[in-house]
């Protein structure tokens, strides 16, 4: 329809007229034919003709231009370059016409439109210098030039243009390019339309696709979930009657709905006299774990790794790692809870053995020197919470040319010798009293509820007299003395520290001058004043930039240096240069340890990013992180700060705590740990051995190495405990997974034992002192060259 009415626009009253036929061009030639007198009419039929056959002209090709745009499976841009080629041929001229179509940035023309735009462009411009600047050429109408826009929804998306190489072949209307135009504006719109729809009608069947394939998936899911629950009922079944560990379920009511045989085997009770009923096997006396216990299953929240003990049927102790869980019925009600007791008697009592060792001598059954500082620190906090007279002492004893005994007897001979003299030193003492070992031939007592200086001169004279008792071992008799020093609380010191320094000045002033004993004097606080002043000028250390970092290296199996431990040094203005030794314990009492410590782990990271940028990229870098540091709240924002501003591999620092500082909350102490842990940090335990450590902690502790305190590798080679303390410590350590590192190896013998006990990390004077940097980097070059000797 819209096809006729644009052939009737076009053609008028000539749209009744068929398109020409042969007998109308007959009627034509026989009418140029006509006699002179007819030319008149003749011409005017020639002009109507001529007039027809441009309608004639116009409407083939508009039928053809209407036949394309109804082709469904032809592209738009195929269809418009058939176009713009059809289009000349409307023209009596199509050789001196040319057309264009412009449609959404695009561009279609005809074959010949490059050279009839360029006659018509010169043409123009000479039209226009002819007519002067007052007649611009036209875009529409031109002789040269005919164009119409097409138009849909009222926008414009292009235009069609027709160009000729001559006036005369363009003298005709432009309608046909306007319905041209309309007629490609609504084709483009409905085409538009379509394609937007296809695209609608593809994206929901993509969805119904996808629908229906997630919804075979899950049809899928649920039949194989419903059957692998049904095999699963079984299996678990199968699984809880196989489990090593005890397991218990219970209903809502605390009954018993299951046992496994693990149960059986450790407790005693059957399923049969158990099923339906209480089991009261939970202590009477009331432990903190149970109300842990109880908290949680009150609150339906899962639980693991509660340690505490539970008692058999016949009433033993057992000790058990209690972890609960709760199950709902399918409307997600509660129904029951499950318990699993893990039996860990067998690694309390390793726990307990490696606790005694740990804290004992040996030798003598004493408490050792780890036993002592704890006792001390136990003691310290009771006085101070006590009333202010109340006092007791410190006693420091040392045997007398025991050192003579072991070479001329030999060590066994020593060996009795000190067994002798710990059980006379039981005798002496009360029972409120403690004796302990520190190690070698040095003892230390602690004299409780002393009302004056004659109450402990008694108890002295009674001990060396016990001690100056004729002692047989094998063939010989010995007659050994002991010199003791003593410092009293609080008059001589309120600090483990003062109180243990100022009763071994006191029993060496009493060496010196061939004294049985000697009470600490203020003749010999000279060293704390020394003390005193180095506490005022280590305010200004920093400042002042007196302090220096030196590093010891840590050496491997192969001898290579694979890290170093970065040591604080005081180059005092006046003293000279100060070991941490004297000044540490000041700047923990004082707090100023926390900007000390922090200048020292961003020193020693800028260092060890420089040894990286040198090309040691796996050279590690330790540091000491003081009790006090480690409580401080910003601790992990802190060290992350300096990572990042130096740039330092976290992965090659490594940081030493005590186990003093981890216990005193542990909780907290864990956390920040698996922080800086997760960043890549490493963590390794200094002095192990010499504080307390809570083994249940100690495994959930993200650390890396054990470092074998000093005090254990100096005797190593000599004393059997020390030796069965490192063999134990490195024991658990490679059962934990955890490297260990030995401090103060000074000799080969040592260095020896360590490597046939499997450690393989050490550090001590034997490998090298602590230096500065430049020394340091000039050993790793050596290594790296091969002139260095490992040892």
């Amino acid at each position: 329809m819209t096809l006729l009415c644009a052939l009737r626009a076009l053609c008028g009253n000539l749209f009744l007229f068929p398109i020409m036929s042969e007998e109308s061009e007959y009627m034509l030639k026989e009418s140029e034919q006509v006699p002179h007198e007819q030319k008149d009419t003749n011409n005017k039929l020639k002009k109507q003709t001529e007039r027809l056959r441009h309608r004639i002209r116009e409407l083939n090709c508009l039928y053809s231009i209407s036949r394309l745009l109804e082709q469904r499976y032809v592209s738009f841009e195929q269809i418009l370059q058939k176009i713009v080629m059809l289009m000349p041929h409307a023209w009596q001229y199509p050789k001196k016409t040319s057309a264009r179509i412009v449609l959404r940035e695009k561009e279609y023309r005809s074959r010949n439109f490059a050279e009839i735009l360029r006659y018509a462009q010169n043409d123009t411009v000479y039209a226009q210098n002819a007519a002067g600047p007052c007649h611009p050429e036209r875009s529409e109408g031109s002789p040269m030039k005919q164009s119409a826009p097409v138009i849909v929804s009222g926008r414009e998306i292009g235009k069609i243009e027709v160009f000729f190489s001559e006036p005369s072949a363009g003298k005709q209307e432009s309608r046909l390019i306007r319905l041209i135009a309309e007629h490609i504006g609504r084709v483009s719109d409905e085409r538009e339309t379509e394609e937007l729809l296809k695209k609608y009608q593809d994206s929901l069947e993509l969805q119904l696709i996808e629908a229906n394939d997630e919804l075979k998936h899950e049809i899928e899911t649920r039949r194989h979930a419903e059957k692998s629950l049904r095999e699963s009922e079984e299996k678990h079944r199968i699984v809880l009657e196989a489990a090593p560990d005890p397991v218990a379920v219970y209903d809502t009511e605390g009954k018993i709905v299951y046992l496994n045989p693990a149960f059986t085997r450790v407790f005693g009770w059957t399923p049969e006299e158990s099923i339906g009923r209480y089991i009261d096997f939970i202590p009477n006396e009331e432990l903190p774990e149970t109300d842990m216990i109880l908290n949680h299953i009150r609150r339906l929240k899962p639980f693991s790794g509660i340690e505490t003990y539970r008692l058999s049927k016949e009433g033993h102790k057992v000790d058990v790692s209690i972890s609960g869980a709760f199950f709902y019925d399918a409307r997600g009600n509660h129904i029951g809870n499950i318990l699993t007791l893990q039996d860990i008697s067998e690694r309390k009592r390793a726990e307990e053995e490696l606790t005694f060792i740990a804290y004992h001598d040996v030798l003598t059954g004493l408490p050792n020197r780890k036993s002592f500082y704890r006792a001390l620190e136990e003691k310290l906090d009771y006085a101070r919470r006590r009333v202010r007279d109340h006092k007791w002492a410190l006693l420091f004893l040392d045997l007398d040319r025991f050192k003579y005994v072991n070479d001329t007897l030999g060590h066994d001979a020593g060996d009795e010798l000190l067994k002798m003299v710990a059980d006379r030193l039981r005798k002496c003492l009360r029972k409120t009293d403690h004796v302990f070992r520190l190690g070698g031939d040095e003892f230390t007592i602690i004299l409780n509820d002393i009302s004056k200086e004659l109450d402990i001169a008694g108890v002295i004279s009674k001990i060396q007299t016990g001690i100056a008792a004729p002692c047989r071992i094998k063939e010989d008799e010995l007659y050994m003395s002991a010199t003791i020093g003593i410092s009293i609380y609080p008059q001589d010191g309120s600090t483990v520290e003062i109180l243990v320094k100022n009763a071994d000045m006191a029993m060496y002033a009493a060496k010196e001058d061939d004294e049985g004993y000697r009470f600490f004097t203020e003749e010999m606080n000279i060293r704390a004043m020394e003390r005193m002043k180095l506490g005022n000028g280590l305010r200004d250390a920093l400042q002042r930039n007196q302090f220096i970092l030196y590093y010891q290296p840590l050496v491997d199996g192969m001898g290579r240096i694979s890290g170093v431990e970065a040591l604080i040094r005081w180059r005092h203005p006046k003293m000279g240069m100060v070991n941490p030794e004297k000044f540490i314990h000041l700047a923990e009492e004082t707090g100023l340890i926390v900007p000390i410590g922090e200048w020292v782990l961003r020193t020693a990271c800028q260092q060890g990013r420089k040894w990286h940028d040198m090309g040691y990229k796996d050279l590690y870098v330790s540091v000491n992180l003081s009790t006090r540091q480690f409580k401080e709240k910003e601790l992990v924002r802190t060290i992350e700060q300096i990572i990042r501003e130096t740039g330092m591999n976290p992965r090659c620092l490594k940081l030493e705590v005590t186990e003093s500082g981890i216990m005193e909350n542990p909780e907290e102490a864990i956390a920040k740990m698996q922080l800086l842990r997760s960043k890549g940090v490493r963590f390794s335990i200094d002095d192990f051995g010499t504080g307390y450590s809570s083994l249940s902690y100690m495994k959930r502790l993200p650390i890396d190495t054990l470092k074998i305190d000093r005090s254990f590798v100096t005797d190593s080679v000599t004393n059997r405990d020390d030796r069965e303390i490192i063999k134990t410590i490195i024991s658990m350590a490679r059962n934990l997974s955890i490297e260990t590192v030995a401090e103060g190896v000074e000799n080969k013998d040592q260095r020896d034992f360590l490597e046939m006990q499997g450690c393989r990390v050490m550090q001590g004077y034997y490998f090298g002192r602590p230096m500065p940097a430049g020394e340091l980097e000039d050993i790793l070059r050596k290594e790296e060259t091969g002139d260095g000797q490992g040892q």
